[in-house]
């Protein structure tokens, strides 16, 4: 993401804000949303702890209503597309508040991860059941074909940069690698 010094930053789902420390940290002005009230204490918590400011807001990424349209310089996503069961009104409320040169970096599960067992390597479900499930923690996500994640994304206007995966090396342990 580069100088992110002055830059506007929104996190959607933020969780325990770990990110929106380190970007308040590196001189971000720095909004977090997440719709647990739970997370968002505790994230508050940690806010105050790291002597960070950074503005909290309670709500869902389908829906980011309380932030102004093209405000953002970069919105941020870690680990919680697969929790959206509507990408094309996340990705669009995700366009509408970032600045005309704004930037979307999120990450997420490879939709293989959910596909082959990790224990076994072996084909556990198909990449084509697509859908709703409970996850291990027992938390409801939605799983999304590669199609699924980026045709809406540039239907919508955005332009796809690039796509980063893991490495193939023994930096660090994987029971993936090696198949």
């Amino acid at each position: 993401m580069g100088n992110i010094k002055g830059k506007n930053i929104l996190e959607i789902v933020c969780g325990g804000a770990q990110n929106s420390i380190y970007f308040a940290k590196q001189g971000a002005k720095v909004t977090a949303l997440d719709q647990s009230k739970e997370q968002l204490n505790f994230a508050r918590k940690l806010a105050k702890k790291s002597k960070t400011s950074i503005e909290f807001n309670n709500g869902s990424f389908n829906n980011l209503h309380m932030i102004k349209s093209n405000s953002q310089d970069i919105v941020f996503s870690a680990f919680a597309l697969q929790y959206s069961n509507n990408l094309k009104k996340c990705f669009s409320e995700v366009y509408r508040v970032l600045k005309k040169k704004g930037v979307f970096v999120f990450s997420l599960n490879h939709p293989f991860f959910r596909v082959v067992s990790s224990k076994s390597m072996k084909v556990k479900r198909s990449y084509f059941k697509t859908g709703k499930f409970l996850d291990t923690d027992g938390f409801l996500t939605y799983f999304h074909t590669i199609s699924e994640l980026f045709n809406p994304l540039i239907k919508i206007g955005f332009k796809v940069e690039k796509i980063l995966e893991p490495e193939d090396n023994n930096k660090y342990p994987d029971p993936w690698r090696g198949l």
